[in-house]
């Protein structure tokens, strides 16, 4: 509930999608689903049920039966192989919401399927027959997830709505400018750079096309 209002929150202060934002954290959170769940198993807490298989492990508090290192299941599910599916649906660039409708459904079903063989919580025990707690609360994320695909499906925005490439404008023809308005360029103070206008570079520019004439119509005049 704090990390939906904290969303919120700062979807609202920086203008921004909701589900946009919800996508990202979504990509980020299995990496600290998976270490938390091994922080639990280096502490020996939260351990599973009492199992005859050859991977079951003894836990200190937990008795002398072997138990499966239920912690270690849910890293695994929980962790790699969930960034790996919210990484896959991202690289196809579905709609908008639709990688944190992924998270919520698989999270779901991943800890849902643990939950049979993780111990229940001593204080709350099986709340509804062979179900745990932990299982009822997983239907809240589940039915969340499949609310968001049913909202995307119908009115979702696209993926790459926000900074659609947009046609680059055509820089601007620059006429080039002769060596004489270069120079009166250089010869001219930086001071003075402000008082210089198109006008005037334009006159230079005739000037020294006139120039460049004369030259031309003396010779013809001696061909005479």
């Amino acid at each position: 509930l704090g990390v939906v209002l904290a969303s919120v929150y700062v979807a609202r202060s920086y203008k921004i999608s909701w589900l946009r934002l919800t996508d990202v954290l979504a990509l980020a959170t299995p990496v600290g689903l998976g270490l938390g769940r091994i922080a639990n198993f280096i502490n020996g807490e939260l351990w599973g049920r009492v199992t005859d298989l050859p991977w079951g492990m003894v836990f200190p508090g937990a008795g002398p039966e072997p138990r499966h290192p239920s912690q270690l299941y849910e890293s695994f599910l929980e962790g790699l192989v969930l960034f790996f599916i919210l990484r896959f649906v991202w690289w196809r660039k579905p709609r908008v919401g639709m990688v944190s409708a992924t998270f919520l459904i698989f999270y779901a079903i991943f800890r849902g399927m643990v939950e049979f063989v993780r111990q229940p919580d001593v204080q709350v025990g099986f709340v509804l027959g062979p179900f745990t707690m932990g299982q009822l609360l997983s239907l809240a994320p589940l039915v969340g997830g499949l609310l968001i695909i049913a909202y995307v499906t119908k009115r979702g925005e696209a993926f790459d709505a926000v900074g659609v490439e947009t046609k680059k404008a055509r820089a601007p023809r620059v006429k080039p400018i002769s060596t004489s308005s270069a120079a009166v360029t250089e010869t001219t103070p930086a001071s003075d750079l402000s008082t210089v206008t198109q006008a005037d570079i334009n006159a230079d520019v005739a000037a020294t096309e006139l120039g460049a004439d004369a030259p031309n119509k003396k010779q013809k005049k001696k061909k005479k």
